[in-house]
């Protein structure tokens, strides 16, 4: 479900309401979007979230796309404004505090180390490599 704080409810149904008085008719999303100079994608998004809360009815005919406001009353019951503030300071100190795990574990396994390691490995390799023509293979049946 879209988040949707109060403010951004009160505005889209106060244009919702305004849009009906000018045009006397119903407006549609566009015509909304237009009004408060916002993507369409995004008034569509909080108004289905509105729709989903009782507030606003979307009617969708053969003939045209409109909103009406239901119940403007449910806009009392969204969150605030200053709440997804706190939500996102909250989510600002996770980042931070996972970042700081990521970068102590990084430093746990420090890239000098590993290209030491990587490059003995090699090393080795090429040692038993170019030291195959000096001894004899295993027989595989176990003679000599």
């Amino acid at each position: 479900m879209q988040v949707i704080t109060r403010e951004e409810g009160q505005l889209i149904v106060s244009a919702v309401i305004v849009l009906a008085h000018i045009t006397n008719s119903p407006p549609s999303e566009p015509e909304v979007a237009e009004l408060l100079n916002i993507p369409p994608e995004v008034v569509g998004l909080k108004v289905s979230a509105m729709v989903e809360c009782g507030i606003m009815l979307r009617v969708e005919s053969a003939f045209e796309n409109h909103l009406e406001v239901i119940d403007f009353n449910k806009l009392d019951e969204l969150i605030p404004d200053d709440s997804v503030a706190d939500i996102k300071e909250d989510l600002a100190e996770f980042e931070e505090r996972k970042k700081a795990e990521a970068e102590k574990m990084s430093s746990l396994f420090d890239e000098n180390d590993h290209e030491r390691k990587k490059a003995e490995r090699i090393k080795k390799m090429e040692e038993s490599f170019f030291n195959m023509d000096d001894k004899k293979p295993d027989n595989p049946f176990g003679e000599e």
